[in-house]
């Protein structure tokens, strides 16, 4: 099988509008210490009879058309979410794929549990699939979640961000569109897996969780059982690792990428890795437009290449790095060049 380069062609958002941070602190809900800690300014909120699937649909439809890409050309097609998607023992890739017309057939469609990593698994999966299908002409990524209570408090579940609702779907395929992807990375490291987990005890059923899912006490309770200067190691070496793969395949250093896109998460959490620990300027990343929306799970990625594309900031022959982490003991990378 003959290797070939994969295109972004295209890019698609569905984002509801935005509540602001001072509007869930005057409402009680958000303590203003953490606004302070985590510089996000809002949050998107989606009406509670759109679920996110609905997003995902949309933000599929829209990146199609601007591809150019008919559903029937579609190989691959891949879901990934945090959240529930809305139905137990059910596929939300296959609600997505009836609803947008990709027809009965070979087509592989797949839904992607593997955190905020899942974009980036996906475009792994994807390129394996059309090398392996030349017939297959394109994929198509989507990402999609709701925030939502009683599941989840996009305020206070996670001391360190704050969530944002949002479907996000992107088009890759063989080709040309206005970024080549260049090279991909994953590092994985179970031995931190606990710190997401905490010490709860597995349920015996879907609905035993105890809610909302709380995943700074998660960490907390983990937190003691580990070497924290070990600790501290993993949580920089994984996108450490991911980085340092992806430029050196591509015969670059970080310094010659001029825009990164990072998870959405609060500065007090970016900072000692990302800023400080890796040394990435906050100037060239997309953490001033990611204060607006929150951290929206798996579409992070995606969200800061939609942006990048409409800004007016990319020139040919950039390079634009991609770094995403998943429940914090998985993370990956996309190095694209802008064509």
């Amino acid at each position: 099988m003959e290797k070939f380069t994969l295109y972004v062609n295209a890019t698609g958002t569905s984002l509801p509008p935005a509540v602001s941070v001072w509007d869930a602190i005057d409402a009680g809900r958000y303590p203003i210490e953490r606004a302070e800690e985590s510089r996000q300014l809002a949050a998107t909120v989606a009406p509670l009879d759109c679920p996110a699937p609905a997003l995902a649909v949309d933000a599929a439809r829209i990146a199609l058309e601007r591809a150019g890409t008919a559903p029937d050309t579609v190989g691959f097609l891949s879901y990934s979410s945090v959240l529930d998607t809305g139905f137990d023992m059910w596929n939300a890739a296959s609600y997505v794929q009836r609803e947008i017309q990709i027809p009965p057939g070979p087509a592989v469609v797949a839904e992607i549990n593997s955190g905020c990593t899942g974009v980036i698994v996906s475009l792994q999966l994807a390129y394996a699939q059309l090398l392996c299908a030349p017939d297959a002409e394109a994929a198509l990524l989507v990402a999609s979640d709701c925030f939502r209570a009683p599941e989840f408090d996009r305020w206070n579940s996670d001391t360190g961000s704050i969530y944002g609702d949002c479907g996000s779907a992107i088009v890759v395929s063989r080709r040309p569109g206005p970024l080549r992807l260049v090279e991909l990375a994953i590092h994985t490291d179970p031995v931190i897996e606990p710190l997401i987990r905490g010490h709860e005890p597995f349920r015996t059923s879907l609905h035993l969780g105890s809610q909302p899912i709380n995943l700074s006490q998660r960490s907390w309770d983990s937190v003691p059982d580990f070497d924290l200067e070990e600790l501290r190691e993993r949580l920089v070496g994984g996108p450490r690792s991911v980085i340092q793969r992806v430029t050196k395949a591509a015969g670059i250093c970080l310094d010659d990428v001029a825009h990164v896109i990072l998870p959405s998460l609060g500065h007090h959490i970016l900072e000692p890795i990302y800023f400080h620990g890796l040394g990435i300027d906050p100037e060239r990343t997309t953490f001033d437009y990611g204060r607006g929306t929150g951290h929206t799970g798996a579409s992070d990625p995606i969200l800061g290449i939609d942006y990048l594309l409409a800004s007016g900031h990319l020139c040919p022959g950039d390079w634009v790095l991609a770094v995403v982490s998943g429940f914090a003991f998985l993370w990956g990378a996309a190095l694209f060049q802008v064509c």
